[in-house]
């Protein structure tokens, strides 16, 4: 409790105001007007729950102990709520949340009107002419028609061109120090030198596969999978001759494969810049009628196979295939509309592949020393449309649809450094916002020069995690997630 004391000339006020002290009071009457002989009062604060003031009030104590009391009321009805306030200011955008699941695949749409009937081609006659015709000296062919009769002449013969023999020079060649190719035909010999610092040739049989994508030189690959095609199974019940029911099973939907074709990393980028046009919806530019030769190891054609509407679904630097793998790989994924094989092909040549390290860079400079790097690259999902053909026949045609960035996969010898554990524990700690970075990405060859560069847009660590290497000891192994991905160099 607490306790005042104060004059008591001032008391009468005090308790006028108070209610009076007629409440309860202990002893004789208190004297509260001026003659009083009295001159103070003790006043103890009474709380809520108090014997004598159950809502709490005041105890008035005077200097010959008589108590008076000052208690308060019960407390009053609750008053209405008030108006609402103003709406406060809207706080500040949160962060993006992930991507939701894939929704389901809307139904079939109907079957739209068959198309009005064609007019009525001509019917055309050919007849083959031999060289010394009066019309085609070199020979062609004669078409006749209701409208009338049409040549197709062959030109003259060109001259014959020289055979050439290739040969590759290893590093200390009189005619190239740093290595190179003599070409020999009927006119001499003609050479092509590395230059210092060069990543010297190597013989054809690193390569098996040469890829015409209708757009400049072909490009040699390695390695192919998935050429061909397929059927689903259908099952179709009919009864047998006993009445018994027979399974049978019938060719159902012709699949084309998709093909998938690897290559150590050159020095060339048109692979990245086909794949760029699907990123950027050009579909369309996209779409080519690909050669694929399959070469031995003389560089002689064993078969060709040519893929019509082929475009690139997925282009990557794969994980390696183990510990000991020389070359860092692309692998580049093809969808296909149609397949055929086809006679013919050409003998190519080709650029080795290089690399032997990899080095991760910052914006503020930084830079860190990796033992090897994986799925820089991107794909998309393949959607299939029905369409009518020419001949009223259903057409599958694939299309890109949604577009996936790959997810980087870098490996450090032992650990990979306080930086990047920061960098990752920043993400740990929900410090998004300032863990998302744009970073590079370097493929060093053996010589020490950059022989390819990946740009990783807003990229963060995904996960952290230290493991068993095969030949013993550990490694680290940081996986870094980011919205968008391109080659520059």
């Amino acid at each position: 409790m607490t306790q005042y004391r104060i004059d008591l000339a001032r008391c009468s006020l005090i308790l006028s105001l108070l209610g009076g002290c007629n409440s309860e009071t202990t002893g004789s009457n208190v004297q509260t007007g001026p003659g009083s002989k009295e001159d103070e009062l003790t006043t103890t604060v009474l709380a809520v729950g108090d014997s004598h003031c159950p809502y709490g009030g005041s105890m008035f104590t005077s200097s010959t102990n008589e108590t008076s009391f000052a208690c308060n009321g019960a407390p009053g009805v609750q008053g209405a709520q008030g108006e609402p306030g103003p709406d406060g200011l809207q706080g500040p955008q949160g962060e993006p949340g992930p991507q939701g699941l894939q929704g389901e695949t809307g139904a079939e749409g109907p079957m739209g009107p068959q198309g009005a009937p064609g007019s009525d081609g001509q019917s055309v006659t050919t007849l083959p002419l031999d060289v010394g015709d009066a019309t085609c000296a070199f020979g062609g062919t004669e078409l006749e028609s209701v409208s009338g009769m049409a040549y197709a002449c062959n030109g003259s013969p060109g001259a014959n061109g020289q055979s050439v023999t290739a040969s590759t020079l290893a590093p200390g060649s009189s005619h190239c120090p740093y290595g190179g190719s003599r070409f020999l035909s009927a006119s001499g010999a003609t050479y092509a030198c590395n230059a210092p610092g060069s990543v010297p040739t190597i013989d054809l049989s690193m390569f098996r596969v040469a890829v015409d994508m209708g757009v400049g030189e072909p490009v040699l690959f390695s390695e192919v999978e998935g050429l061909g095609s397929n059927n689903e199974v259908v099952e179709h019940k009919v009864i047998g001759p006993s009445g018994e029911t027979i399974i049978q099973k019938i060719p159902g939907r012709l699949i084309y494969n998709d093909v998938t074709l690897r290559r150590g990393i050159v020095a060339d980028r048109r692979l990245w810049e086909w794949r760029a046009l699907v990123e950027g919806g050009n579909v369309a530019t996209a779409r080519r009628t690909v050669t694929v030769t399959l070469l031995d190891a003389a560089g002689a054609v064993i078969s060709q196979r040519t893929l019509t509407n082929a475009w690139p679904r997925q282009l990557k630097v794969p994980a390696a295939p183990g510990p000991t793998s020389l070359y860092a790989l692309e692998e580049l994924v093809l969808v296909v509309e149609q397949g055929s094989r086809v006679p013919g092909g050409t003998e190519l040549p080709g650029e080795p592949p290089r690399g032997e390290s990899y080095e991760l860079q910052f914006a503020n400079g930084d830079r860190f020393q990796l033992m090897a790097a994986s799925g820089m690259g991107s794909e998309n999902e393949v959607v299939e449309q029905k369409v009518i053909g020419p001949s009223g026949e259903t057409i599958i045609r694939k299309v890109p649809g949604r577009l996936l960035v790959g997810d980087v996969v870098l490996r450090c010898n032992q650990e990979c450094g306080e930086r990047l554990h920061t960098w990752r524990t920043q993400v740990a700690q929900g410090q998004i916002a300032q863990a998302r970075q744009d970073v590079t990405l370097t493929l060093i060859n053996a010589d020490g020069d950059a022989a390819a560069r990946w740009t990783l847009t807003r990229a963060w660590p995904m996960s952290l995690q230290m493991l068993p290497a095969h030949a013993g000891g550990t490694y680290e192994e940081l996986t870094l997630v980011s919205e968008g991905l391109s080659r520059t160099l």
